[in-house]
């Protein structure tokens, strides 16, 4: 058993190593198809990168607009409200022109979207009416981070990060600024569930996500199709902004695991108030462009490799049916000299003479039509090896009488045929 596996296995190296060329060709072949498909998905990559970073910069640029808007706005407020103190208004007194510039606020940007507030002193307007006060008698607008910023940096527009409004419960954040030595203070409280980005649509169309965090990493604002909750959503802006301030999602081919286990490009851009435009792309819609070529090459190699398996497995087989061939002539050799088989092979059976295994009549006219122009019958030629004592197969064709003639080979035709056959060693 071992000998007839080492034989096979004898045999099918011996192939492989006759077909060495044609199986080093398939290698090649197989090395080039997959450089290509790596030079492809390298260029894909590097253009969802592009496409990516400037959605990312177009949806900063966006909310860098809307925040243009509000703190437009309010610069307008604030230099309103520092006329009426410079005409001899008292700071209580600003109350009233506040309440009618509350009023156009709300007509220009739409009931809901930001809510308007001013603090003079310890008093303050609201322009829903509602003070923190009625929730809490204990608030203290000095203490909030909002106030802080707003003196620390008076006279300039400040936007704080996202916090949770103590009268409506919402998440929102605070445009504000401060004048007349800090004592006032003027300010929008900006929903965030207001926020709009005209991408949107096209986003979704595309399972990707966008998402906008402040310089503290909470997300104002996302638009997603992951199955996840605004907790969840927050656990997961907070691990790309780890992987963001690690530089680990820089490169072109750098990625996350979605929690399916799908691969994510994730492209970025930094506001200049510390804030991040993210947005996350799957690598299904990245490499979309590369599938059908994939599969088309992968159709490709098959059918080759399996081309190239048939041609093996037939060459193996030719070579173990002379292997057994050579093999039986071994085992003859070795028989006894005084037992032997005897066969006689008579030419006629076989239909061809010795004379014709040497040339037959279509060679013997094409070699004189080619050196002398002639051409010649094979009755010509028939005549001629007659004379000579070339024996001939019996022709099946002879005339029905013994009396009819037949015209004889001319003489110019004879030396030509007769050349012929000396060439062809018959004479």
């Amino acid at each position: 058993m071992n000998r007839k596996k080492a034989k096979r296995y004898k045999s099918l190296r011996r192939v492989l190593k006759d077909m060495r060329l044609s199986l080093l060709a398939f290698g090649v072949l197989v090395c080039l198809a997959l450089f290509g498909v790596l030079i492809i998905r390298r260029s894909l990559l590097i253009n969802g990168q592009e496409t990516g970073a400037a959605l990312a910069r177009s949806y900063a640029e966006e909310a860098r607009s809307n925040l243009t808007v509000y703190q437009t706005l309010l610069s307008y407020g604030t230099a309103f409200l520092q006329d009426r103190l410079d005409e001899g208004y008292t700071a209580e007194d600003l109350f009233e022109p506040a309440d009618m510039y509350f009023e156009r606020v709300t007509s220009v940007l739409g009931e809901g979207v930001v809510s308007p507030f001013l603090l003079v002193g310890d008093e303050m307007l609201t322009a829903s009416g509602r003070l923190p006060t009625d929730i809490d008698p204990d608030y203290d607008a000095r203490q909030r981070d909002w106030y802080r910023m707003a003196v620390a940096e008076e006279g300039k527009v400040v936007v704080t990060g996202l916090y949770t409004d103590i009268v409506t419960e919402e998440p929102v954040i605070s445009v504000v600024q401060s004048f007349d030595n800090g004592n006032v203070v003027l300010g929008f409280d900006v929903f965030t569930e207001n926020f709009h980005f005209q991408a949107d649509p096209l986003t979704l169309a595309h399972a990707d996500s966008f998402f906008l965090c402040d310089a503290t990493g909470k997300v104002l604002y996302s638009r997603t199709g992951l199955p996840l909750d605004s907790e969840g959503i927050q656990k997961y802006c907070s691990c790309l902004l780890e992987k963001i301030y690690a530089g680990e999602l820089d490169e072109y081919c750098d990625f996350i695991k979605d929690l399916d286990g799908d691969r994510r490009g994730v492209y970025y851009t930094r506001m200049e108030n510390g804030w991040y435009s993210i947005v996350t792309i799957p690598y299904r819609n990245l490499l979309g462009n590369l599938r059908p070529f994939g599969s088309v090459l992968a159709m490709i190699l098959g059918v080759s490799l399996l081309v190239l398996a048939v041609t093996v497995w037939r060459e193996k087989k030719y070579h173990d049916r002379i292997d057994r061939t050579d093999e039986t002539v071994v085992l003859l050799s070795k028989l006894n000299t005084k037992q032997h088989i005897e066969v006689e092979l008579n030419l006629d059976e076989l239909d061809l003479t010795a004379a014709e295994s040497k040339a037959t009549y279509e060679e013997i006219k094409e070699y004189v039509l080619e050196h002398t122009g002639l051409k010649v019958s094979h009755l010509y030629i028939a005549q001629v090896k007659q004379k000579y004592g070339i024996i001939e197969r019996e022709n099946y064709n002879k005339p029905k009488s013994e009396n009819s003639k037949q015209p004889k080979c001319p003489p110019e035709k004879e030396a030509a045929i007769t050349e012929a056959l000396k060439y062809f060693g018959m004479i």
